[in-house]
């Protein structure tokens, strides 16, 4: 098992955050911030991988009875958006893989790839 499959929730969360900061506005960062600290303690010291309904029940009893609807709606995106990070990733590198394997197998490609190669080369000297 890698040291990534032991992440657990916040550290998921953090990187999740850290991959889409660009797309959003300073104010967007520092709620989600906000969230992901409200969420933890939920998921304190479980894997992401053991997380199981029953925790994610008890966020949402604990937690959600306390908060306004829009809140607790925004909170459940975050968590949504949290799990389903490492599978986007994965889906994202396969794609990628598929997508080059794909390119590989063209003549055409492979001949411009062959000339840049050799354009580089050549500058470099």
């Amino acid at each position: 098992m890698t040291e990534d499959a032991k992440l657990g929730f916040e550290a998921v969360a953090k990187r999740w955050l850290e991959s889409i900061k660009h797309t959003l506005a300073s104010g967007t960062i520092v709620q989600c911030e906000i969230r992901i600290k409200n969420l933890a303690p939920f998921f304190k010291g479980i894997p992401l991988r053991n997380i199981n309904p029953f925790q994610c029940e008890r966020w949402a009893v604990e937690r959600g009875e306390k908060l306004a609807t829009q809140t607790f709606v925004h909170e459940l995106e975050t968590v949504r958006n949290v799990f389903s990070y490492p599978t986007d990733i994965y889906a994202g590198r396969v794609l990628a893989l598929a997508i080059v394997k794909q390119f590989q197998k063209s003549d055409a490609f492979n001949k411009e790839f062959a000339e840049a190669k050799s354009e580089l080369a050549a500058a470099k000297n």
